[in-house]
């Protein structure tokens, strides 16, 4: 699969990884996922997180809130989960990093239609911001990178013209390459980023600016 794919790409170019599968809504899975990173790696010091699903794209009067839950569960809930099991590491060592997907939707005027998204990622933010707060001072540090548009399966099922329109209302007339978005998670793992938490970093090619 898609996994094992990457971890022996990871592999040939000398790197060290590891798959596990986990539906990180749920606390065991996770628990499970970390005990086995803990035994491949040791203690957790940098943890990303990424899940999500995509929008339904769906008008709200269409919505339920199980529509709703589902993407809090993997983005919110999924997030409480991973935080909650690598915290103790990270206050152990007196160090830490955490680095949280979000979206430019939450900056101005969202997506029509795309409100369990939105909202999941609004929540995102500001559960990362809340943290940050209170894990600075033990030395944690916690931080958001927020895409733009950005050439992943999740896009696939757009049409053209969307993807086009988006390209033309960015200064660099372009979407987001999956590696410019995991260059800028390095960055915010790595010691260029040491003194930024509770950060929001944008890479959307200058479409959102603040």
């Amino acid at each position: 699969n898609e996994a094992t794919k990457l971890v022996k790409q990871i592999h040939q170019v000398g790197g060290k990884a590891y798959p596990v599968q986990a539906d990180i809504s749920k606390s065991e899975d996770v628990k499970r996922m970390f005990s086995t990173a803990r035994k491949q790696f040791g203690p957790i010091g940098h943890v990303v997180h990424g899940a999500a699903i995509r929008s339904l794209v769906r008008p709200f009067n269409m919505l339920t809130w199980d529509d709703m839950a589902k993407q809090l569960d993997i983005q919110v809930k999924g997030a409480f989960h991973c935080f909650k099991e690598v915290l103790p590491d990270m206050l152990k060592s007196g160090t830490g990093t955490i680095v949280v997907l979000g979206s430019i939707a939450v900056d101005n005027v969202p997506p029509a239609q795309q409100t369990d998204y939105v909202v999941a990622k609004a929540a995102l933010t500001s559960l990362v911001k809340c943290l940050a707060v209170e894990y600075g001072p033990k030395g944690i540090r916690l931080n958001l990178v927020a895409p733009g548009m950005t050439r992943t399966e999740m896009i696939a099922s757009l049409p053209d013209k969307a993807k086009m329109m988006t390209k033309m209302q960015t200064p660099f007339r372009k979407l987001a390459e999956p590696d410019e978005i995991a260059e800028a998670i390095a960055f915010l793992i790595g010691p260029g980023s040491k003194h930024i938490t509770g950060e929001t970093l944008r890479v959307c090619g200058g479409a959102m600016m603040i």
